[in-house]
């Protein structure tokens, strides 16, 4: 389509500022499923933890970006195969969650 991706177009610590920023989005909106939602505290808690990793994750990139040291490089391919799990993970926590704790 002749759109270039942000990593093409920007810095490398923009892009990982953006990734940081979106990390909490989507963070939030998952968490923000609990009381919209009607889940159940243990969908939270797991939304929580999956999130809380996330984040680790990106701040981890952001960090490496930023400072890199020597055989510390960063690798935006582990965060991106990570946000696949989480995906996976949180959706799973979201379908069995009615099924597990109906109220």
């Amino acid at each position: 389509a002749g759109v270039p991706m942000l990593p093409v177009v920007a810095e490398a610590s923009a892009v990982a500022r953006h990734i940081v920023v979106y990390a909490w989005v989507m963070v939030g909106f998952s968490l923000l499923l609990w009381p919209v939602g009607r889940m159940s505290v243990e969908y939270a808690a797991v939304a929580l933890v999956l999130g809380a990793a996330f984040l680790v994750e990106a701040y981890a990139l952001r960090r490496r970006v930023r400072s890199p040291r020597r055989g510390d490089e960063p690798r935006p391919m582990r965060l991106f195969h990570f946000s696949i799990t989480y995906l996976s993970l949180l959706f799973v926590a979201i379908a069995i969650d009615p099924l597990l704790f109906a109220r």
